[in-house]
Formats: structure tokens, sequence, C-alpha cells
């Protein structure tokens, strides 16, 4: 019997691969990166928010743009949470960023997963003046 058709009884007797397609969060330290990020009494300026597996989880936070343009690679995808302080020295003001990655080498799959995952995420990342997309032309720059 071909290996084709081992596959088949094997599905057939016991049923086909199932497949997790739902997402989940860990709440508790996405929210608390994205409250430290709101806080204008902390130093830390972003979060990043990336996937483990089925979850979104925060894998870093930090104040330096630098280090904050490093965690988006090709085969991944992400969020991002940015502070930046607006105006000029009469008005200032805090806007806050929530950014897409979807590097160029995710699968069609994935890209099309993001826009259901970006609304599970955005449940906690409720408060931005801006929403985009990171390219990895904009990463590099």
């Amino acid at each position: 019997m071909s290996m084709e058709g081992l596959e088949y009884e094997t599905i057939v007797q016991n049923g086909p691969k199932k497949v997790t397609m739902t997402t989940g969060l860990d709440r508790d330290t996405i929210r608390s990166a994205y409250e430290d990020v709101r806080n204008d009494a902390s130093p830390t300026e972003w979060a990043v928010f990336k996937f483990e597996g089925p979850r979104i989880v925060c894998s870093a936070r930090g104040s330096d743009f630098t280090e904050f343009r490093t965690h988006f690679d090709d085969g991944e995808r992400a969020f991002g949470y940015l502070r930046l302080q607006m105006g000029d020295e009469m008005s200032k003001r805090k806007k806050f960023i929530f950014m897409t990655w979807v590097g160029p080498a995710v699968s069609v799959i994935n890209r099309a997963k993001m826009s259901t995952d970006k609304a599970i995420i955005k449940d906690i990342i409720s408060v931005s003046h801006l929403i985009t997309f990171l390219t990895p032309d904009e990463k590099e720059g």
C-alpha cells in the first residue's frame, strides 16, 4: 500500500487532523505592557506583541525606537504599540500608535488571519491615534 493510501486509511479511521485556528491572548502581560506604555511616569515608550503558537504574548518592551525596529522579522507577524510626544514647546501631547507587522515571508493563511487576530488584540489595545502597517522598508529606515 502506498504512503498516500496509508494516510487515507488513517484519516478514515481516526478522522482528519484538527488544526487550531483560534488565536488566544496572554491578557495579563499584554494589558500590563499596554498600561506601561500609556503611563506618562513610565520610561517605557513601546511594546511588541508576537505569536507563540496560537497565542499572542508581549515579547518585548523598551524606550529606544531603534531597538523597537529590530523586533520585526521577515517570517513573522506581530503588533507594536508606541507612545510619541507631539507638538511644540507651547503644546506637548502624547499620541499612541498601534502598528501591525506582516513580514514578506509570512504564509498566505497567516496573512489572512491578521485581520481577525488584530480585532482580538484591539479588545485590550483600545486607545490609539494612528493605526498603521509597518513595511520592511520602514523597518530599515
